[in-house]
């Protein structure tokens, strides 16, 4: 597991060089990693939803939105304007997955005292 650690820093390390140095290709091909990460996030979370019977229809949805925002990225990733729009509508995205984390976590572990 470590190794694979190292390998996923150093792989992350270098994509962020290549990033600084190469803004222009960075901004073209972010779309598509994001709507590619989305997508790969939305097809795992909706397979473990259909394996896990305690999975809640908010968890659902959000694996939906996050399907529907990865499919946006790739159709719409290059543009500038759906570009701004799309940074906000994924920040929006981001902080309440993290709010629905947080609060799944809270209730996992509330379960495993009691």
């Amino acid at each position: 597991m470590a190794i694979l650690s190292i390998i996923l820093g150093v792989i992350m390390a270098v994509f962020g060089i290549t990033c600084m140095f190469t803004p222009i290709l960075t901004f073209f091909g972010l779309g598509f990693f994001i709507g590619i990460m989305l997508l790969i996030y939305a097809i795992v979370g909706i397979i473990r939803a259909i394996g896990h019977k305690t999975v809640s229809v908010l968890e659902i949805i959000l694996y939906i939105v996050a399907l529907v925002l990865g499919i946006l990225a790739l159709v719409h990733g290059a543009t500038l304007i759906l570009g701004v729009v799309f940074l906000y509508m994924i920040a929006i995205w981001f902080i309440f997955q993290g709010i629905m984390s947080i609060v799944i976590s809270i209730k996992a572990r509330n379960l495993n005292r009691g």
